[in-house]
């Protein structure tokens, strides 16, 4: 037929791009998943040792969370 080169090569790099798209999409929204769970981890250590602090100062533990 004569479309058939046409569409083959108007269809080919549009896939890729898609492809790549999911791809980037996906590494980005693990990296932020990663970095969301990092630092909620980092708050709640940080809540921890404050109240072990304020315990040792003989404060309720709540003014250090």
């Amino acid at each position: 037929m004569i479309l058939q080169p046409f569409l083959s090569s108007a269809w080919s790099p549009n896939l890729t791009l898609l492809a790549s798209a999911a791809t980037a999409e996906t590494a980005d929204s693990a990296l932020v998943l990663a970095c969301v769970l990092l630092s909620l981890t980092v708050i709640y250590f940080a809540c921890k040792l404050g109240g072990e602090i304020c315990v040792r100062f003989n404060l309720p533990p709540v003014l250090g969370e």
